[in-house]
């Protein structure tokens, strides 16, 4: 999630910036999200992608909030998520 800054800003665009490093998309603060990618298609698939996860996000926190992964889960389901729904 970028810092908060006020939109329109510099400030914003360099917190975006920073926040997304070699990511695809972010949460600004008190803004929304962003994405980039190579052609609009794509970025707004990753947009839509975001929004699938703050839906399933809200869903845990009401649920009781979500089971966060350790470190080491985080790299394995990382590795899997490569070939995941691929087929042979």
């Amino acid at each position: 999630c970028a810092k908060y800054a006020t939109f329109g800003t510099e400030k914003r665009a360099r917190n975006a910036v920073a926040a997304l490093g070699n990511l695809n998309a972010c949460l600004l603060a008190n803004h929304g999200q962003i994405t980039v990618a190579e052609d609009i298609a794509t970025a707004l698939r990753y947009a839509g992608e975001v929004e699938n996860l703050a839906r399933q996000y809200c869903f845990s926190l009401m649920a009781g909030g979500p089971v966060l992964l350790d470190a080491q889960e985080m790299l394995v389901n990382v590795e899997k998520f490569k070939t995941y729904g691929k087929q042979c």
